[in-house]
């Protein structure tokens, strides 16, 4: 993994955690919000059901709120960039008082074309954009927990070092249980398995696969 910094246009900031801060770090597609390829246009937004209050019960808890999201569409040509902070600015608006503190975009893609069609560390499954949380903010990441659709979600957290890993049947979910399963499996890796986002608990954990 190369030692790329995230770019500062790729990191939008509401709120600055405080030093020490545990976080609930999200992907966005198919975990916040429903699964729709290359998301352009703002208006096809559709919060997953529980997911505000679910963000609700984790800020009362006391953790910050981060979304890490790779969004390959730009690198493709399919969504440019101002498409992109035009859905992130809607959904922030939807989500309220549960939105989040720091959102985090990885528009890279390694086999796209374009400026941005490279291999880049913030791009999961590499842990770049949760290692810059911890450098740039001083996140606690082994008090912080990860919630994902994918396998690449679960590769990307857990070599981060985040404390507690969860994945969702949302989204690509159910499609990449079981590769989720094996990868715990083969790394001795405490993965819990949810139907959604809503079912999860600051404090409380579940049997893992």
């Amino acid at each position: 993994m190369s030692a790329q910094m995230h770019p500062d246009e790729w990191l939008h900031v509401n709120h600055v955690p405080h030093a020490g801060q545990p976080a609930l770090f999200l992907d966005r597609d198919g975990t916040l919000i429903e699964n729709v390829p290359y998301l352009a246009d703002p208006e096809q937004i559709r919060i997953i059901e529980g997911t505000e209050e679910a963000l609700r019960q984790f800020r009362l808890a006391g953790f910050a709120i981060i979304i890490v999201t790779n969004q390959s569409g730009i690198a493709r040509g399919l969504c440019t960039p101002e498409q992109y902070r035009g859905v992130e600015n809607r959904l922030q608006q939807l989500l309220g008082t549960s939105a989040a503190d720091l959102v985090y975009a990885s528009p890279y893609h390694p086999q796209a074309t374009g400026p941005f069609g490279i291999p880049h560390s913030s791009r999961k499954p590499e842990p770049g954009m949760f290692l810059d949380a911890r450098h740039r903010f001083a996140v606690d990441l082994a008090r912080s927990v990860m919630v994902g659709d994918s396998l690449s979600d679960m590769r990307a957290a857990a070599a981060a070092g985040i404390g507690r890993l969860v994945h969702v049947g949302t989204g690509h979910g159910m499609t990449e249980r079981a590769a989720v399963c094996a990868f715990a499996s083969d790394n001795a890796l405490a993965i819990e398995l949810m139907p959604t986002l809503a079912q999860i608990q600051p404090m409380v954990k579940t049997d893992p696969c």
